[in-house]
């Protein structure tokens, strides 16, 4: 089967729609730990049109990004004219934009994002539970807050599915891809990367003792890597200053082992949903790399295995 590529233009004025389906090259990303998707594609542009307000891909069926303009530019050479746009998911509006510092009492994530902030296009899982209460300093961004309160109600590291879904717990249904069973399988591997490891980290209390609260990494010691940090005392884990520690180290191992395979083809898969290897191991994906031409579309699957993924 072939792989379909199309891009939907929105005008800002209008409203209209402008549908482009000749691609000559694109390449979407998606990670765990990254607050939205990423996309640049090159097509072939049948007429010209007014300013824009958003874009949308979808390859083989799925809708899997959606975003306002960073860039676009537009080419007219004696072989025809083409348009090259690059967009983030409107979940990128999650770092750019800040909470008022403060305490907030009773707070889940339908109350942050639908009442402390009002960032359009996004939508959230529903919490169970609001956590009691949350200190935020100055210049806190949204996804920094998402980042501590999904911590604090499922000892979780939040993440983005398609398009500009905000969640913090394992999907109960999910996809499973199993690209060896179609033959289409290009390459595979494993990779490591230790660059963000911490091996110590300190935190102040408030008789500013500067290793009050420390935290020792074994993975990285036994690596032989030294990199030790001293924290000031984040008031947003008054009373949990320790666990505090254990996340900051945790998230400094993120992806730091992986496994990862290329296939020939897009299934629709999102992050957390699952990837069958040639043994018939089972993980889940933590990051989706989608690129194509007029050849054809290629997938790159890869699944870490740090502190907050196949544990």
């Amino acid at each position: 089967m072939s792989d379909t590529v199309i891009l939907t233009l929105t005008e800002l004025d209008s409203g209209d729609e402008i549908i482009l389906d000749k691609c000559l090259s694109f390449r979407f990303e998606q990670e765990r730990y990254t607050p939205y998707t990423t996309f640049r594609g090159e097509f072939i542009l049948p007429r010209d049109f007014g300013n824009i307000s958003s874009v949308a891909l979808n390859v083989n069926g799925n809708d899997i990004h959606k975003g306002p303009v960073d860039t676009l530019k537009i080419s007219h050479t004696a072989d025809g004219n083409t348009v090259t746009v690059t967009s983030r998911g409107y979940t990128a509006a999650l770092g750019q934009n800040e909470v008022q510092p403060g305490v907030i009492s009773n707070l889940s994530l339908g109350t942050l994002l639908g009442a402390e902030v009002d960032i359009p296009n996004i939508t959230w899982e529903i919490s169970l539970k609001p956590v009691n209460y949350l200190y935020v300093v100055s210049h806190t961004s949204v996804w920094d807050v998402a980042v501590n309160l999904c911590l604090k109600l499922g000892g979780d590291y939040p993440y983005i599915t398609h398009p500009n879904h905000l969640r913090y717990s394992m999907p109960t249904e999910t996809l499973l891809v199993a690209p060896y069973d179609d033959g289409n399988v290009i390459d595979f591997g494993t990779e490591l990367n230790y660059r963000n490891l911490l091996s110590e980290i300190n935190m102040a209390d408030t008789n500013d003792d500067p290793t009050a609260f420390s935290f020792t990494n074994n993975k990285a010691a036994a690596l032989g890597i030294k990199r030790e940090k001293f924290l000031s005392l984040d008031k947003r884990w008054l009373e949990c200053e320790t666990e505090s520690l254990f996340y900051r180290s945790y998230y400094s191992m993120r992806g730091y082992n992986s496994s990862y395979v290329t296939y020939l083809g897009y299934c629709g898969e999102d992050i957390n949903d699952r990837l069958r290897f040639e043994s018939g191991e089972e993980k889940r994906i933590s990051r989706i790399l989608v690129t194509g031409n007029k050849n054809g579309v290629t997938t790159k699957l890869w699944c870490y295995k740090d502190m907050f993924n196949n544990l």
